[in-house]
């Protein structure tokens, strides 16, 4: 029989007498055992969360042995400066897989004190039946990844040049400081005034989860409505413009637009991936819509359909909640923009269009309100 005091008095020593990967992987599968063995027998929380823990500590060393090592993925002779050398052993031989070193790996490259934290609250926390398992030290550790990545990020963007076709402000104010007739092209994503927040990643910091300035309906129609009215005597006398809205909003942004300009034919994105909403009543959402009018008569350069199949930017990848990618930026200007063109803006988000124009060598300028977004923006244009 097992107790919590005899597996704790016997933890310290238990530990200290792993060296190497199999002597790890050794008294893992013990403890995996004895786990088996608490949870079959149905014993009380804290012996549970006891075994719990002695295995996290088991796996936390191990992760730290496999990042000192030198395990090869692949089976086969090696070379060392032209000399055969013995095969280095693989994870399969160690009885492991590719997922759980990397679990192990990320829960070693937890800072200490993070790590016992986590320890202690789930103890604390025994009384509610929250156990103690490996998914959430390994959420607790992908969660320090992340912050370590963005405060990496933060720092980063302080040591690049601010761009000089990017302005931060009100783009109200910025707009009106341009010389009338001078914009060619404007291509922007207002915000829709639905007061955006995706509620899909369970990661409270993900970028998904930001919000966004003005997204609330009646400040998001009156800036639509205003911008407009300063747009009529910035763009030139033949100008093509673009908004991206959702179906949600699309008659009401037409309404506003149409005020001001002639509506041409819109354009639908594909996005590839269905959004989240109704799961049950209703169809999955993959597109997006795009206003396409104009100011004049300006030719486009030539006839494209309508639909436009990119693939949305990957979470992962994200930088604004509601980023649009490179490529779907760059296929509009295709049809629209000549080598002298002056393309604007006034919500540049993730500063996707004016990457976009960079690297397509156009005259461009982005504003961006969001202080914090607009030097993310400068850090991903420059990237």
């Amino acid at each position: 029989m097992i107790d919590t005091l005899m597996l704790r008095d016997e933890a310290q020593k238990q530990l200290a007498q792993i060296t190497t990967i199999e002597t790890g992987i050794e008294y893992l599968n013990k403890v995996k055992a004895i786990e088996t063995w608490a949870k079959a027998e149905k014993k009380d929380a804290i012996l549970q969360n006891a075994i719990a823990e002695q295995k996290i500590r088991t796996q936390k060393i191990l992760g730290g042995l496999l990042k000192e090592s030198v395990v090869s993925k692949n089976v086969g002779n090696r070379y060392v400066d032209g000399n055969q050398v013995a095969p280095s052993k693989t994870l399969k031989d160690f009885g492991i897989n590719k997922k759980q070193s990397s679990t192990f790996q990320k829960i070693a490259s937890m800072p200490e004190e993070l790590f016992e934290q986590e320890i202690a609250q789930a103890k604390d926390e025994t009384e509610k039946r929250i156990e103690l398992t490996t998914s959430r030290l390994l959420k607790a550790a992908k969660q320090y990844e992340k912050d370590t990545k963005r405060k990496e990020q933060s720092e980063q963007v302080n040591t690049i040049n601010i761009s000089e076709n990017i302005k931060q402000g009100n783009s109200l104010e910025i707009l009106k400081t341009l010389k009338d007739n001078c914009i060619d092209i404007v291509l922007t994503d207002p915000p829709y005034g639905i007061e955006y927040k995706s509620n899909r990643s369970q990661d409270n910091n993900a970028v998904t989860k930001r919000g966004l300035l003005n997204d609330g309906k009646k400040e998001a129609y009156e800036l639509l409505e205003n911008t407009c009215k300063i747009l009529v005597n910035k763009t030139s006398e033949n100008a093509h413009l673009y908004f991206f809205c959702s179906w949600s909003v699309f008659s009401d942004f037409e309404s506003i637009i149409g005020k001001y300009f002639t509506i041409k034919t819109p354009i639908v994105w594909n996005k590839g991936n269905k959004g989240s909403g109704d799961l049950e009543n209703d169809w999955g959402n993959q597109t997006e819509l795009i206003i396409y009018c104009v100011k004049g008569k300006k030719n486009i350069n030539y006839r494209k359909g309508n639909v436009l199949n990119v693939s949305k930017v990957h979470s992962s990848k994200l930088v604004h909640p509601t980023q649009k990618p490179e490529e779907l930026i760059k296929e509009i200007l295709e049809v629209s923009a000549l080598k002298n063109d002056f393309i604007v803006d006034p919500f540049m988000g993730s500063g996707s269009t004016i990457k976009a124009c960079n690297e397509m060598n156009l005259k461009s300028l982005g504003i961006e309100l969001d202080k914090e977004m607009f030097n993310i923006a400068n850090n991903y244009i420059n990237g």
